[in-house]
This record gives C-alpha cells, sequence and structure tokens, in this order.
C-alpha cells in the first residue's frame, strides 16, 4: 500500500480468500528471512 494506514490485522481478514502474496525485504534482508517464509508458506499449502 502507498500509506501505513492502509492496513489491517490479520484477525479482521479471516474471511479474505488470499489468491497471491508478495513477499519482499528491506536492503537488510536476508535469504534465510526468505527461505523462512516460504517454510512457512508450504507448510500452510500443504496443511
Amino acid at each position: 500500500p502507498h500509506s501505513p494506514d492502509n492496513r489491517a490485522l490479520a484477525r479482521e481478514c479471516k474471511d479474505v480468500k488470499i489468491d497471491r502474496v508478495y513477499i519482499g525485504s528491506c536492503t537488510g534482508g536476508k535469504t534465510e528471512d526468505f527461505m523462512a517464509a516460504a517454510k512457512l508458506f508450504l507448510a500452510s499449502v500443504s496443511a
């Protein structure tokens, strides 16, 4: 979102179907951060 105010808590979105996501990072992001996110994603897809 273009504004930090354009957000909602996860519990407020429980009925929202998610069909695509974007995972990004700041310049200090590490490969391990993306690997951790990928593991969580794959675990949720197979559950």
